[in-house]
């Protein structure tokens, strides 16, 4: 399925353009999945998304609050790395707790290893996120999908629309996950301009 068959449009094409990133993004998530070492912690069209948005906003660094096995940083590379977009691609994620789904632990190691699989070198920081975790650097666009409760989420949008310079995409931001809808229910500075799937992509005005 190409973008131009796909429901899936943002509410003003000239905000948001979709285009053939969305399916570079769609391809990279199988083959993202086939080789990681752990599962990619999203679905193919929120992956197609993701590569859309750092399509979008082009050159600059990209921030991703958590990265679980390193699935959505690698896309991140990798597509700016398809498209020659300078800038880093930052995670922070205290790498801790137990993945239900593969009843095991994430490890650091781990996750580095991933990195190293795919030919990619984001920055990892083992560290929950807070302004203080970046030193205060700014972002061109932002990945949230961290700790999903409301106040830690709230938390980090607070923070995150100090230092987003274009876009920012909340991940599960949908009724299954509603403390998230209702974490990012302060969006004053930013306008919603593609929501679908389980994201939602806000640029700053």
């Amino acid at each position: 399925m190409k973008f131009s068959d796909h429901y899936c449009r943002s509410l003003s094409e000239s905000f948001f353009p979709i285009n053939e990133a969305y399916d570079i993004g769609r391809n990279l998530f199988h083959t993202i999945e086939t080789f990681l070492d752990g599962w990619f912690v999203t679905s193919p069209h929120d992956a197609g998304i993701l590569a859309q948005l750092i399509r979008n906003t082009g050159h600059g660094d990209h921030l991703e609050i958590g990265t679980a096995w390193g699935g959505s940083a690698i896309l991140a590379a990798l597509v700016k790395r398809y498209y020659g977009l300078s800038g880093k691609v930052v995670c922070v994620d205290p790498v801790t707790g137990h993945d239900t789904v593969l009843n095991r632990d994430r490890s650091e190691e781990s996750i580095r290893d991933n990195f190293k699989r795919f030919y990619v070198d984001p920055e990892l920081i083992i560290e929950p996120f807070s302004l203080s975790s970046v030193e205060d650097r700014r972002f061109a666009s932002v990945l949230i999908d961290g700790d999903h409760r409301e106040e830690v989420a709230r938390e980090n949008w607070m923070d995150v629309k100090q230092i987003a310079d274009k876009y920012v995409m909340v991940h599960d931001y949908d009724k299954v996950h509603q403390g998230i809808v209702t974490a990012i229910d302060d969006k004053s500075g930013f306008s919603i301009v593609h929501i679908s799937g389980g994201s939602i992509v806000l640029e700053k005005e």
